[in-house]
């Protein structure tokens, strides 16, 4: 019984060891079996049939599991499926004198080629992985290759490469152009044109590669190194784009009609009207040409690093940062060209800046020269009003908008201010100034401002108006309001405005009314509270050591000396002494007389 129990375990444990091999067998990953087909003068096969293939009405089969070798003359492919490959074909000349339509050798799902040369018409469904395809990358009625569904990995092709439906190209070296329609790009070296899908067909992803010449992107750019032009209708989201054999500077490298999402970009690049760029950095020329670049956009620009000049004349909004000159809009353009020249959002770096167009928000840390309208953002920079309008706008949700100014605006001779902010006034140069507002600054002592309801004190100007500006003068704990007030232009030296003119003070409620026709700057607001006199008071009690009442006087002890002298402080309690005496000693006498009887 021992005996047969380790004999079966022996057994199985063999078994066991074998499960591997078995696997690995039924996988086909066994060596393929090389094959040698000798090919005669007139182009086609000494033999009919051989091992793992046969060559019947002029077509040759080459079966699975085999490796083929092409030895002696050219293989005359002219005409169609004139090869169907299963196999792997290592090496052979493969010509179509004729250049017949259809495929001359078609290299089926599972199907390798690694080597030989092809001046014929290839149909892929399997993989190249080597290989030398045409003979002239420019001539357009030449051999080509069309893989779809399948895999090119490798090889050398000098001829027309298109793809349609799905499958992969991963590699190899491309002289000529490039159509793939549906098939994605994941790597390989361009030097011939690449046309990624058409208006009518969508083109697959390109992950990698390094691209040569123009690209004509109807699909995705993820990825890859782009050396010349780029007409993108679709979606780049990724890759680096850098003009090496550039000659001229503003030569759009790259052309945008589609979405640019991200990517390195060294290039000119043109943001054509219904374009959009969402990302992206884009840098000066790193090529030894070292032109400085720019961005043109007509389109709308939504986010991104520029760090070369932009020229707006489409719409800029979002979170984009702008670290060179901006202009938007053109003194060439007519007033409605202009004013569709929309910047919106961003943030604005430039040294200096130029607007022709309309600015509704954004932030603007540089100087700014404006001949359009300024209606909305944030501006930390010098401002120039030269023949431009600045006033107030109002958002998506019509709401009011006002922007605002840090330092001090210059309003030119052509200049007209209708709203606006500014913190450290105008300087007027000439122009008109009809409506605006100004910071008020507050200098307050035992007071405070009672519901200003906002985050900034401020007060309007209106040219002409009897209106005023009104504030409410709260005195705190121990102050009472004061008789007056001091309301003075920009600082506590500045020029004082007449009381009672200018502006009015009410003792009695605290009401600061500041016409605003007198509100030509920043204000300053000083007033003092009145210290509330508090009499003094008396010293507390201790309530855990009361006073004691002072004690009563004890009677005197003789009542006729008290009530002679009439002195006495208590004379009811005296004489009730004496009465209450008096009583006593008659009954005594009754007592005594009761007793006398009795004996």
């Amino acid at each position: 019984m021992g005996k047969r129990l380790l004999a079966m375990i022996a057994a199985l444990v063999l078994t066991c060891s074998l499960v591997p091999s078995v696997a690995f067998a039924d996988e086909g990953g066994g060596t393929p079996i090389p094959v040698t087909i000798q090919i005669g003068e007139n182009g086609a096969p000494v033999d009919t049939s051989g091992t793992g293939w046969t060559y019947e009405n002029n077509k040759l089969i080459l079966e699975a599991g085999y490796a083929f070798t092409f030895a002696g003359h050219a293989f005359d492919v002219s005409g169609e499926n004139r090869v169907r490959n299963s196999g792997i074909i290592v090496d052979g000349i493969f010509a179509n004198g004729s250049k017949g339509s259809g495929f001359a050798v078609r290299n089926e799902t599972g199907g390798v080629i690694q080597g030989g040369t092809f001046n014929a018409r290839v149909g892929n469904a399997g993989t190249i992985q080597g290989g030398t395809f045409g003979s002239n990358p420019n001539d357009p009625n030449g051999p080509y290759v069309s893989t779809s569904g399948g895999t090119i990995t490798g090889g050398e092709f000098n001829c027309l490469v298109m793809g349609f439906r799905s499958g992969s190209i991963e590699g190899g070296t491309f002289n000529g152009p490039v159509n793939p329609l549906g098939v994605n790009i994941k790597n390989g070296t361009f030097n011939g044109e690449v046309h990624n899908g058409n208006n009518k067909n969508p083109g697959g992803t390109i992950s990698g590669g390094e691209f040569n010449a123009l690209v004509d992107n109807y699909g995705t750019i993820e990825n890859g190194t782009f050396e010349e032009r780029v007409d993108n209708h679709g979606t780049i989201a990724g890759g680096a784009f850098a003009d090496i054999t550039r000659t001229k500077p503003f030569c759009y490298t790259v052309n945008n009609y589609g979405s640019i999402k991200s990517g390195a970009f060294s290039v000119d690049v043109n943001n054509d009207e219904g374009g959009s760029i969402s990302g992206g950095t884009f840098d000066a020329d790193a090529s030894e040409h070292g032109y400085s670049n720019s961005v043109t956009n007509s389109g709308t620009i939504g986010g991104g690093e520029f760090n070369v000049d932009v020229s707006n004349s489409g719409t800029i909004e979002g979170a984009g940062t702008f670290n060179a000159y901006v202009q938007n809009g053109n003194a060439r353009f007519d007033a409605d060209k202009n004013k569709s020249c929309i910047i919106s959002g961003g943030t604005f770096n430039s040294e200096e800046m130029y607007n022709f167009g309309t600015i509704e928000g954004g932030a603007f840390n540089g100087s700014l020269s404006n001949d359009g309208t300024i209606s909305g953002g944030m501006f930390r920079g010098q401002v120039e009003n030269d023949e431009g309008v600045i006033k107030n706008g109002r958002d998506a949700a019509g709401d009011p908008v006002i922007p605002c100014f840090s330092n001090p605006v210059t309003n030119g001779t052509g200049g007209s201010i209708e709203g606006g902010l500014f913190e450290q006034g105008i300087n007027v140069q000439g122009g008109t100034t009809t409506s605006c507002t100004f910071p008020v600054s507050a200098s307050l002592t035992g007071l405070s401002l009672a519901e200003t309801g906002a985050e900034q004190l401020v007060a309007m100007y209106q040219k002409d108006s009897q209106e005023s500006n009104r504030f409410t003068l709260a005195a705190d704990t121990g102050y009472t309001l004061p008789a007056s007030v001091s309301v003075r232009l920009g600082s506590a030296d500045g020029q004082e405005l007449t009381a009672g003119a200018d502006y009015t003070y009410d003792a009695a409620t605290g009401v600061v009314a500041i016409k605003k026709s007198a509100v030509t700057g920043p204000l300053y607001l000083a007033a003092s509270g009145v210290p509330v006199v508090v009499p003094p008071t008396p010293a507390p009690t201790n309530p855990e050591n009361p006073a004691a009442p002072a004690p009563l006087p004890e009677p005197p002890s003789n009542a006729k000396a008290l009530a002679s002298t009439g002195d006495s402080l208590l004379p009811s309690i005296v004489l009730s002494i004496t009465l209450i005496a008096g009583a006593t000693a008659a009954c005594a006498a009754v007592r005594r007389r009761k007793r006398s009887h009795q004996r």
